[in-house]
């Protein structure tokens, strides 16, 4: 059964003590699985020189925790980046040839339900 990471109790808790934030630069692979153990993650930005599935962990992820994954396109022409099996989104998305783009989601203890995408144009 998936919990919280906030475990002491609602208003409990105003020093944010056991929240915990997290940096992860990954280089470009075909498939990114980035370890997701932190309330708040932020992953990326990723040069993209191709196609990429993101599909970050849930294994060690609460209900609440949530997640920003950022993609660059320095290449010639646009590049998609697929939601892997662990993220509930809507499509694809698609970065265009020297562009930028983000993609939000929150655990729902279950999988990774996009919140949120931009791209620039």
């Amino acid at each position: 059964m998936a919990t919280s990471r906030i475990v002491s109790g609602a208003n409990q808790d105003n020093t944010s003590r056991v929240i915990t934030n997290d940096y992860q630069a990954p280089a470009y692979a075909a498939t990114i699985s980035p370890n997701i153990t932190a309330a708040k993650t932020v992953v990326g930005p990723i040069a993209l020189t191709g196609a990429v599935t993101f599909n970050p962990s849930i294994a060690n992820s609460y209900i609440g925790d949530e997640i920003t994954v950022m993609f660059t396109n320095g290449t010639g022409g646009a590049l998609v980046a697929t939601m892997g099996a662990n993220v509930s989104a809507s499509g694809t998305l698609s970065v265009a040839a020297g562009k930028k783009a983000s993609f939000s989601a929150v655990f729902d203890g279950a999988t990774w339900v996009e919140e949120g995408r931009a791209a620039t144009a």
